[in-house]
């Protein structure tokens, strides 16, 4: 028995029912296509929106899933600084209490960078991370400022390729800007229909001037700032 088939089989359990099926939506799979078009093949058929979004969003992920890959390449060295600042005690002696916390968190902070996740569709990998850099590189910058520190200036080093791609960044950023508003017009159920059809004549105007920057853990890097301060 063939995917198809098996599919029919099961599918007509649901039509002995003889209910109503006023509409079907699946993941648009050949074979669910094709019995669901044999056994009841007058009623709408379409995608179910996660992964219609999913299929719309695809170029922008696979941007921004490039653009992670780029960011975390200077990370891969954290090792060889995690070693450093576990085996050499001499640049450790001349820290405060706090600054050593603060460099345990900036090293941390670092680490969850390079594991940082997306998920398809809604949320992007490689502008978060673009984000966390940026935060991570001021406050890594105001902390040198303070008192100047060798494993600070190796960490500095590995951030700070990131402004190379801040054109990248903008970029992924207005295409997601402009396939979330698509996102929102599809919730018809929750915008009403008068309401999606101003939003889409609307939405053509906001894709030329879209900006969007998310604040994320500032409270973590003034701590962290504010430890590093600490040299008594």
């Amino acid at each position: 028995m063939n995917e198809k088939s098996s599919i029919v089989q099961e599918l007509q359990v649901v039509a002995a029912l003889g209910l109503p099926i006023q509409a079907v939506i699946n993941d648009d799979e050949k074979a669910t296509v094709a019995a669901v078009a044999q056994l009841w093949p007058d009623t709408p058929h379409g995608l179910c929106h996660t992964h219609f979004l999913k299929a719309v969003q695809k170029p922008i992920y696979e941007a921004d899933r490039q653009l992670a890959t780029t960011l975390r390449k200077p990370l891969r060295a954290l090792n060889q600084i995690e070693r450093l600042s576990r085996q050499t005690p001499e640049l450790m002696d001349c820290l405060s209490a706090g600054q050593k916390q603060a460099l345990d968190r900036y090293l941390a902070a670092l680490r969850a960078v390079l594991l940082t996740k997306g998920q398809s569709p809604f949320r992007l990998v490689g502008t978060t991370i673009f984000e966390r850099l940026a935060q991570l590189t001021a406050s890594l910058n105001q902390s040198h400022s303070q008192q100047a520190h060798p494993v600070l200036a190796r960490l500095q080093q590995l951030t700070q390729p990131y402004q190379v791609y801040q054109a990248d960044y903008e970029r992924i950023q207005r295409q997601q800007e402009w396939f979330l508003g698509l996102a929102d017009l599809l919730n018809v159920a929750t915008t009403g229909i008068h309401q999606w059809a101003t939003q889409l004549e609307a939405i053509r105007e906001k894709l030329r001037n879209m900006q969007r920057f998310r604040q994320d853990p500032l409270a973590f890097l003034a701590e962290t700032e504010r430890l590093w301060a600490d040299s008594d």
